[in-house]
């Protein structure tokens, strides 16, 4: 498992895109929040991403929930549109 708290993705000459990221970790299970920014708007990505992960006894760790959020949106999804 990897862990940015920032990070610069690049982008091209008309856009740029990076990400921030929110660790949460609560009895045995880790929540990763993730805010896409884009410089422009232009492109049609999700704003908001959230994974959670549970461990396991023996120290396993699996990815138990992903959820989405579009720029503008009000509610979670498990869907990318």
């Amino acid at each position: 498992m990897a862990y940015h708290l920032y990070r610069d993705e690049g982008g091209d000459c008309n856009n740029l895109f990076w990400t921030k990221e929110w660790l949460t970790v609560k009895t045995n299970t880790i929540v990763v929040t993730t805010r896409h920014f884009q410089k422009t708007g232009r492109d049609p990505i999700t704003e908001w991403e959230k994974k959670t992960f549970t461990v396991s006894r023996n120290g396993e760790v699996k990815l138990t929930e992903q959820l989405y959020k579009k720029y503008g949106g009000k509610e979670w999804t498990t869907e990318e549109r």
